[in-house]
């Protein structure tokens, strides 16, 4: 049987940009969406100057190599995101029960830099796995990783020497207690 998850698409680069010699490089699937909506996803508030603000849409990067099922849309897509926050260098949003990390130093840039191969700096995409309901609604940036919220558990996002790859981060449950969904976590510290 054919595999589709090991096909990625490649187009021909000539040296001169018209024809001889040249290379292969990797591309997107032409019949495949290059990415996210700007008008559905979250805006940004820049300050131009004193008391001078412009609210716009992001210029989110799109999706470059790939398909659907080699380099998919992140998990928030056709769902509400209930939080966005900043961590190692990484834009975050929770969706579900998703945690959604953007590419380390490309904020806007939520798509793998190849369909060959994974990357330290790619973004992360997990799901809090467990037995209840877990719509995340909060996020506290520690030391040891970030605590996710749900209405009835509480999570740890962590890695190892807290370096966040897509291949070395996990997620696990730390605790359940109940709380209200509307209320943000705040960090009482010591």
């Amino acid at each position: 049987t054919a595999s589709t998850s090991d096909t990625y698409w490649v187009k021909f680069v000539a040296d001169n940009g018209t024809s001889g010699p040249g290379y292969w490089e990797e591309t997107i699937d032409p019949s495949k969406s290059t990415g996210l909506d700007t008008a559905t996803m979250p805006h940004e508030l820049v300050n131009n100057s004193t008391n001078t603000f412009t609210f716009q849409k992001i210029a989110y990067t799109s999706r470059l190599v790939g398909d659907d099922v080699t380099n998919a849309h992140p998990s928030f897509i056709g769902q509400k995101i209930q939080q966005a926050f900043f961590y190692n260098n990484r834009l975050g949003f929770l969706s579900l029960d998703n945690v959604i990390l953007s590419q380390s130093g490309q904020h806007y840039n939520f798509y793998f830099t190849s369909a060959q191969t994974v990357t330290d700096a790619d973004p992360i995409d997990l799901q809090a796995s467990t037995t209840k309901p877990a719509a995340l609604h909060g996020v506290l940036p520690t030391t040891q990783g970030l605590i996710l919220f749900s209405k009835n558990q509480q999570f740890l996002m962590s890695a190892q020497e807290n370096i966040f790859t897509p291949t070395t981060v996990t997620i696990r449950t730390i605790s359940n207690y109940e709380m209200d969904a509307s209320v943000d976590p705040v960090d009482m510290g010591s």
